[in-house]
């Protein structure tokens, strides 16, 4: 069920939203409200099968961040499909070096805006939970970030327009829509596939001192070929 986000001074005196008590919705389900522009998603640092959203305002230390904390949900739902700004830009963090997974997830889904959605995932946050990200309106960016010590290779295959997958070995898989811009994980190799129908309104960034490459699928008398930049 829905949430309603209550002040970090409120949060110690709060039960942990349990999604596996009686009775119990199994949707998670996080509202953003105007006030903030970014949100953190990761596992507790303390007990990695408690989940921990936190909004705040980046640009005005006036406003009081917010806090929740959740366990054995099965699905969990970011939106900020309700902030009715097309100037606005939220940042939305999936990150930890644990998977969300411990806490009960097998679903995530993200909801954007129709401003700029910036979302960073971490491969190790989202490793083994089927993650569906739509970022609606906006000029939006997806950034991949893989632990230093991960030997996975990084994934981008666009097969539409502005949208595809980004997979990190056979544990992470992320399916993005209306996502036009897309930034490679630093410290790895990436690999940005574009399919036959496969285009995106922006740009592919690769990192510094990574070798990353684009994959270009094109037809051409009926006889697909494959081009390698």
């Amino acid at each position: 069920g829905l949430r309603h986000m209550e002040s970090l001074e409120n949060r110690a005196m709060l039960a942990v939203h349990d999604g596996g008590l009686p009775n119990s919705d199994s949707v998670y389900t996080f509202e953003l409200t105007p006030e903030f522009d970014s949100i953190v998603i990761e596992s507790g640092a303390d007990n990695t099968a408690l989940g921990q959203i936190t909004a705040s305002n980046t640009g005005n230390t006036n406003v009081t961040p917010i806090s929740e904390t959740f366990t054995r949900f099965t699905d969990l739902v970011i939106d900020i499909s309700n902030i009715n700004s097309d100037e606005s830009e939220i940042t939305i963090d999936v990150t930890g070096a644990s998977s969300l997974e411990d806490t009960g997830l097998a679903y995530m889904t993200i909801r954007g805006h129709n401003g700029v959605d910036r979302i960073h995932l971490s491969e190790a946050a989202i490793r083994g939970v089927s993650l569906e990200i739509d970022s609606a309106g906006g000029v939006d960016e997806l950034i991949g970030t893989m632990t230093s010590n991960s030997v996975d290779s990084s994934l981008w295959t666009i097969t539409h327009s502005d949208g595809g997958f980004w997979n990190v070995g056979d544990d992470v898989s992320a399916v993005f829509r209306n996502v036009e811009n897309l930034t490679g994980a630093a410290g790895h190799d990436d690999l940005f596939r574009f399919q036959d129908n496969g285009r995106l309104a922006g740009i592919v960034t690769g990192q510094d001192d990574d070798f990353d490459s684009i994959e270009l699928t094109v037809s051409a008398s009926n006889s697909p070929r494959v081009v390698f930049f």
